[in-house]
């Protein structure tokens, strides 16, 4: 009798993975891309610019400094 109910246990299990119901992979987030910075000197501005970045990489599961750094510089425009 506990080598069926495993059975059907096993099989319900299986059936929920091919559907995609399986928990173990994480949720896809989609975040939109913080505006990209200039030149702007006013600290509000720059403030405002680092926390949506970190925000993003956050979301984003981007770990790593070198990634991060990376992707940062991406958000810079021109010779900032």
């Amino acid at each position: 009798a506990e080598v069926k109910e495993l059975q059907v246990k096993n099989r319900t299990l299986q059936r929920q993975i091919s559907v995609g119901g399986g928990d173990d992979r994480p949720a896809r987030v989609d975040v939109q891309r913080p505006a990209k910075y200039n030149e702007t000197r006013d600290s509000q501005v720059i403030d405002n610019f680092l926390f949506q970045v970190e925000y993003y990489l956050d979301l984003q599961g981007v770990m790593g400094d070198d990634l991060q750094v990376k992707t940062m510089a991406m958000l810079l425009e021109d010779d900032v």
